[in-house]
C-alpha cells in the first residue's frame, strides 16, 4: 500500500503476537475518564479492528520486543 491509497483504506487490524514486553501499548486518540489516550489491553492473540482514519499510535517499548501483525482493508474512496 502506498501513501496515495490512503483514501481507500477503510479498516486497520492489529494482531498482538506476544505480550512479554513493557510499554508498546496500542493507543487511540479517544480520551478515557482520566483524559488519557485509550490503551488497548495487551493480550497475546488478540485482534483490534478500527476505522483507519481514527488517530492511533504505539507507546514506546521500554523492555523486551513487541511483535504484531498489521493489515489494511480497502474499499471504494470516501465521497
Amino acid at each position: 500500500m502506498n501513501p496515495t491509497d490512503s483514501n481507500t483504506r477503510k479498516l486497520t487490524a492489529v494482531v498482538q503476537l506476544n505480550d512479554g514486553y513493557e510499554g508498546g501499548y496500542l493507543e487511540f486518540g479517544v480520551q478515557d475518564r482520566n483524559r488519557e489516550w485509550y490503551r488497548v489491553p495487551k493480550l497475546e492473540g488478540s485482534i483490534t479492528i478500527f476505522p483507519s482514519f481514527l488517530s492511533h499510535r504505539v507507546s514506546p517499548v521500554t523492555d523486551g520486543v513487541r511483535y504484531s501483525l498489521q493489515e489494511f482493508y480497502v474499499g471504494d474512496a470516501f465521497v
